[in-house]
């Protein structure tokens, strides 16, 4: 093994220009790696040659260590980008148990504790610093970061850039706009599942100029993948019963809602399968424990919705199910992909019957309606208002009056006409608060006092901003989520404001949730929407649930149908291990 050399040992001396050799060193200190995989390595070397790359890699093929060792050999910053909260705190984790200088700023820090963070990376006391996309939708942070030294900026799920993806983030879209404000650093995008037209997406997205693209076969030999077929729940859940008694290791279940994972987990408990429910509805606290209990095989099964997993590293995963049927097949092989990642064999199952199918065709029209749906909300809307425009029935009285059953698409249709200007539509996840100034910056600080002063004037400081100045002062409506962007949660900012109006400085109302019709006088046939946007859209998903359902009911080789949906060259005809080779291999004995 080589010597370290002595600028990797006190961590402080760079190389003048780094190369895979240092890099090595780098994975030996901290990861006590012998070496790189030929694909990271590769992706690594594209990397400290300062260039702008894109790397599509499999699930496990260890995506997080390209930037993170490789940000240990740059001079300034490595800013990642990372779509959820417990991802990053995973990854912090590990980089802090490591020795290694990394920190994020997300909604669960206070504005003193975000802004501590800020000034270390600003001293060059940081290498990594996580931020998700949003972050950059606050002017505060946009004017913070620019006095970061930014030596690269890593785009973690990249796929996320793209409508073609099957976790698109508005927020993603932006990030090639924010590079400038960055000053202008290489860009490395990486993600797991990402099809020829996604890879285009994120290159124009993330204006990558002449980038290094590797593109390494999606193929994970060790996964056998299979079908298995249940008509009823009763059949689904003895099926998912069989599936995971006495498999060895630990066990993913996926399902397609909270109240779904909750059964699920009860059932597994009452069968004698020791299990845990994980999903957006329990509390971050206790996530993050049940999370634990499960990276420390206290116990063997999870059933989770699709957010988990995501960079979740646990080696002895040998099953994923699903029990509900995935929209996509990129969020199917991504799922699947947590399994293996020791190397050794495992296996991916869903659980499928046609009806399923028939279920998220139902959901997809109720997400992407047609164009007459839009025109019925708009006619109903005319007949149902006051004279000053305010619907003044319920959502759900409005779609019993359409003669719409109770699951049904107003509640988009709404949202799309408000984005056009048709309608002002709010709910509580979109409400604004009206905040009129009442005091004097110098009145401010006097009247501000305790250990809650730094936070109270951090808020006052984004009023300010997002308010207009001294406009603020007449009274301006402010987005809750713009506030909560970094404040925290809106029950957060809540308190903020009750706490400054109760000194006297401000007052502030928040908007209630309702819908109000702005514009009594379109023709309803040529109303101004965008269709042929809203119909690709519509399309494009159903495109998506049909191959789905192909892969789920085709008799050739699964393993080979998954390669060749994302271009794999290496894409097989039998692979050996999937149920339909092995069924057909059954029929030739």
């Amino acid at each position: 093994m080589e010597a370290v050399p002595a600028w990797a040992e006190g961590g402080l001396l760079l190389p003048e220009q780094p190369t895979v050799a240092h890099a090595r060193c780098v994975l030996r200190r901290y990861w006590k790696y012998a070496d790189f995989r030929p694909a990271q390595r590769e992706v690594v070397a594209s990397v400290l040659a300062g260039r702008d790359v894109l790397a599509v890699l499999p699930t496990g093929a260890g995506k997080s260590v390209i930037y993170q060792a490789s940000a240990m050999l740059l001079p300034g910053v490595t800013l990642v980008v990372s779509p959820l909260i417990s991802l990053m705190h995973d990854q912090i984790e590990g980089l802090q148990a490591k020795g290694i200088p990394a920190e994020f700023i997300n909604s669960t820090l206070t504005p003193r504790q975000a802004e501590k963070r800020l000034l270390m990376a600003e001293a060059g006391e940081v290498k990594l610093l996580y931020v998700a996309p949003e972050r950059f939708d606050s002017p505060t942070f946009c004017e913070r970061i620019r006095r970061v030294d930014v030596s690269l900026l890593a785009v973690d799920e990249a796929h996320c850039l793209s409508v073609w993806g099957h976790d698109f983030r508005p927020a993603y879209m932006r990030l090639g706009e924010q590079r400038a404000l960055l000053g202008d650093p290489p860009v490395l995008a990486v993600t797991a599942t990402a099809t020829p037209q996604v890879r285009e997406d994120i290159v124009r997205g993330l204006s990558l100029e002449d980038p290094a693209v590797h593109v390494y076969p999606f193929d994970r030999p060790n996964l056998a993948w299979r079908v298995v077929k249940a008509e009823t729940e009763d059949e689904k859940a003895a099926a998912l019963v069989r599936e995971l008694r006495g498999v060895p290791g630990s066990a993913i279940v996926y399902a397609s809602t909270q109240k779904t994972v909750d059964h699920v987990a009860d059932l597994l408990n009452d069968r004698g399968i020791p299990a845990i429910a994980y999903h957006a509805g329990k509390g971050t606290r206790e996530r993050t424990e049940l999370q634990e209990r499960f990276m420390g095989s206290q116990v063997p099964v999870v059933v989770a919705t699709n957010a988990f997993g995501m960079g979740i590293d646990k080696s002895d995963v040998r099953r994923v199910v699903h029990y509900n049927f995935p929209g996509t097949v990129e969020g199917y092989y991504q799922e699947g992909g947590r399994a293996g990642r020791d190397g050794r064999r495992a296996e991916c199952v869903m659980l499928y019957s046609p009806r399923d199918a028939a279920t998220h065709e139902f959901l997809l029209a109720l997400t992407h309606p047609t164009r007459s749906w839009y025109v019925a909300v708009y006619h109903a809307l005319r007949e149902n208002v006051e004279a000053d425009g305010t619907l003044a029935i319920s959502q759900a009285e409005l779609a019993r009056r359409m003669g719409w059953p109770v699951a049904n698409p107003l509640s988009h249709c709404l949202r799309v006409l408000h984005r056009a200007g048709i309608v002002h539509h709010t709910t509580r996840r979109t409400a604004s608060f009206r905040v009129v100034l009442r005091r004097e910056p110098e009145q401010i600080r006097d009247r501000l006092a305790g250990a809650r002063r730094a936070d109270d004037l951090h808020v006052l400081r984004e009023l300010w901003k997002m308010g207009g100045g001294r406009r603020l002062y007449r009274g301006s409506w402010i987005r809750a989520r713009d506030l909560a962007t970094v404040q925290g949660e809106i029950p957060v900012v809540r308190r903020a404001l009750k706490r400054l109006a109760e000194e006297g400085i401000l007052d502030w109302q928040e908007e209630e949730a309702g819908t109000r019709l702005l514009r009594r006088d379109l023709d309803p046939g040529r109303l101004p929407l965008p269709y042929d946007e809203l119909e690709a859209r519509r399309t494009r998903e159903m495109g998506k649930l049909a191959r789905m359902m192909a892969y789920a009911e085709t008799e050739r080789c699964r393993r080979g149908d998954l390669l060749r949906y994302f271009g794999d060259p290496e894409a097989m005809e039998r692979c050996g291990a999937c149920d339909n080779c092995r069924r057909g291999d059954a029929r030739a004995a």
